[in-house]
């Protein structure tokens, strides 16, 4: 594996795996770490370790930077279905977020 191919792995797998950590509720927690498992699969478990130094804890960021991350892989000779494949559980993953985070903003705020 190259080192930018390695990069783009490792930052992709730190991502996941902080959404997973910070994840409301158990569905999405899953979801993202579904995700973790798809994108060490394609890699044969070949995989770089995390890197939580350099990696932002916001959400939205740290979805985005795995997102920027998994579809880089395909410049690596990672097949675009399974990169979309990864993309589609990290999207599921994040909407079971939101709507768990848009629950608990209507009960806090007595909204129906």
């Amino acid at each position: 594996m190259l080192p930018a191919h390695a990069a783009a792995l490792r930052t992709a797998r730190t991502a996941l795996a902080l959404l997973a950590d910070q994840a409301i509720d158990l569905d999405a927690s899953s979801g993202y770490e579904r995700a973790l498992i798809q994108l060490d699969d394609l890699h044969a478990n070949a995989v770089p370790p995390l890197d939580t130094v350099t990696v932002s804890a916001n959400q939205h960021t740290l979805c985005a930077t795995a997102r920027d991350a998994i579809e880089e892989l395909v410049n690596h000779g990672i097949d675009q279905l399974d990169v979309q494949l990864v993309l589609s559980m990290l999207d599921e993953a994040h909407a079971r977020r939101s709507e768990e985070h848009t629950s608990e903003l209507q009960s806090r705020f007595g909204i129906s």
